[in-house]
């Protein structure tokens, strides 16, 4: 089964566009485009790939359980797992010597807007 074609073909025959589904369903245009071509890679992984699929069935009137049953078998469940997000390693700053910072508190203390007088 042609999940993408299926996909497209129903939204068609309903004579919606890729926008007016990507506002109903809250799913990106590209992300629309991609499930219609079958590009699953250009997806977000494993559960939210399977949601995708579920509200855009959904909205085009289509069982969405057969939908996801049928992308499930074809793909399986983590076929297109991305390895998570790692920011680069941080640089370490040189340290500073402590006088830099403590120089200011000095200067708060004579400051010339205390009152002393009790």
């Amino acid at each position: 089964m042609d999940i993408g074609a299926t996909l497209r073909d129903a939204r068609e025959r309903h004579g919606l566009s890729l926008e007016s589904v990507s506002v109903k369903t809250k799913i990106r245009v590209d992300q629309l485009r991609a499930l219609e071509d079958n590009a699953f890679e250009r997806l977000p992984a494993g559960i939210f790939a399977r949601g995708s699929i579920r509200a855009y069935a959904r909205e085009v009137g289509l069982d969405s359980e057969q939908i996801v049953s049928s992308y499930r078998a074809e793909f399986g469940e983590n076929r297109h797992v991305r390895r998570p997000f790692r920011p680069p390693r941080a640089r370490r700053l040189p340290r500073r010597p402590a006088h830099r910072w403590t120089s200011g508190l000095r200067r708060t203390r004579s400051s010339p807007f205390r009152s002393d007088r009790g």
